[in-house]
């Protein structure tokens, strides 16, 4: 088990189920969060593979979801709002922020 922020390898959870308000030993992020679920796909209706599954506001915070399934693989960048990102629109090249600010003569 790896911890979504500081990805540093955890002990594994005393039950089968992570509990609610179990937190990183390392660095006191929530572990039962969106971000650390094997569901969150950002992109998705509410960012998870369940369809139908409650709004989450705060993607970093603790959540009762029924459906948390904990990553089990320290590989956090494919999930992360910054490659989805680069993914949906790409990535600006210094061309494109040149002739941006070739407009204000900057």
């Amino acid at each position: 088990m790896y911890c979504w922020k500081c990805q540093k390898q955890l002990d594994d959870p005393p039950s089968p189920r992570l509990p609610f308000r179990a937190t990183c030993d390392h660095c006191s992020a929530w572990l039962h969060c969106c971000v650390n679920c094997r569901n969150y796909q950002p992109g998705l209706p509410n960012d998870c593979k369940i369809p139908g599954t409650e709004q989450i506001a705060d993607r970093e915070a603790c959540n009762f979801c029924d459906e948390f399934s904990l990553k089990e693989t320290n590989d956090l960048s494919s999930s992360s709002i910054e490659e989805a990102s680069k993914k949906l629109f790409g990535e600006e090249t210094k061309f494109e922020k040149k002739n941006f600010n070739d407009l204000f003569n900057d």
